[in-house]
């Protein structure tokens, strides 16, 4: 992560290495940040996928 990209991926620098949800990002969406499921055994999103141009693990949850 640098401080450029504030965190986020390029699909086309590289996808998830695990299954799980993420944080997408698509700016032809009206709400263009939301979390989409990533199947490895696909090697995509499972919604979306031809839209989304970045990505991002989801941050950990609150401790309190």
């Amino acid at each position: 992560m640098t401080k450029q990209n504030n965190g986020w991926i390029s699909v086309d620098e590289t996808l998830p290495e695990f299954p799980g949800y993420y944080l997408v990002f698509c700016p032809y969406w009206a709400n263009s940040i939301c979390s989409v499921e990533f199947d490895l055994d696909l090697g995509d999103f499972l919604e979306y996928a031809d839209e989304i141009t970045h990505w991002q693990p989801l941050p950990k949850p609150p401790k309190e």
